[in-house]
């Protein structure tokens, strides 16, 4: 079997959570666990255009680096769990290692699943690029970009909070049928999405009901969970999150499917392998 490399740092929660993922999807398939040779490397920032401009070139130096120790490693096949990073892998040598590309593969378990309009929520510089483009999808960015900024930094940052998935469920439901699958094009939503899962089903038949007047149904309250009424409660440190296992996790939480950017290449990356 091969040796998978796997280059983290950028976002070291969204690393911890690939590796737990692919680790659970080798025990789902029945298959030994492949050797991994796992890099921590503290990148600097490169979310936004104005960091990407202060820190292109040195986050460039580094993932060249670090393929040039996994290679050294004997690695074959590698992974780098950032996608706004992937615009700096596709200018570098990758000296002899196969690197995956996380955004292709989102995008290849979309087209299975036959979407074609989908909202995608990520870093301000990943939504300003071509990363996430095929011919046969369209792509909707959201209008409250600074909402999703501030969740990616709480994350970076180590806390997970239970009103950051209520925000971005309330953002996904705005769009309403205009969309029909979402997103998470920034590594370090899955690991919210891990702890509190987004629900995209029931914000929009709250939204409806609120239209029309009509009652709730049971357990809906109104479309609005308590923790969207209540932002800034429910706060999680990493340290106190027990995380279940990926394999467990499903990505579709009654509504239309939520496209994973950290569990869909930990599935697909076996095949590599």
């Amino acid at each position: 079997m091969k040796t998978l490399g796997v280059i983290g740092g950028a976002g070291p929660l969204a690393s911890a959570l690939f590796y737990e993922s692919v680790v659970c999807e080798c025990y789902r398939q029945k298959r030994p666990v492949p050797k991994m040779v796992v890099l921590n490397y503290p990148f600097a920032r490169g979310l936004t255009e104005v960091e990407s401009s202060q820190n292109s070139s040195s986050n460039r130096r580094a993932i060249e680096g670090c393929l040039a120790t996994l290679a050294d490693a004997k690695a074959s096949v590698a992974v780098l769990v950032c996608n706004t990073m992937h615009l700096e892998l596709r200018k570098i040598d990758h000296h002899g290692v196969v690197c995956t590309h996380i955004p292709e593969l989102v995008m290849e378990e979309i087209l299975r699943q036959g979407r074609r309009r989908v909202l995608l929520l990520a870093s301000q510089r990943t939504g300003a690029t071509d990363l996430y483009h095929h011919p046969d999808i369209e792509i909707v960015l959201p209008e409250k970009q600074g909402i999703i900024d501030a969740v990616i930094d709480r994350v970076l940052e180590g806390t997970l909070l239970e009103s950051d998935s209520g925000q971005l469920e309330e953002l996904i439901a705005s769009h309403g049928d205009a969309i029909d699958g979402v997103i998470l094009g920034c590594t370090d939503l899955p690991v919210l999405h891990h702890r509190f899962p987004i629900k995209t089903a029931l914000y929009r038949e709250g939204l409806k009901n609120r239209e029309t007047g009509k009652e709730a149904a049971p357990n809906v309250q109104s479309g609005v969970s308590g923790r969207a009424r209540e932002h800034g409660t429910s706060e999680d440190r990493i340290f106190e999150a027990k995380l279940t296992p990926a394999g467990t996790d499903s990505s579709v939480t009654r509504g239309i499917p939520i496209f994973d950017s950290v569990k869909i290449p930990a599935q697909s990356i076996l095949r590599f392998l």
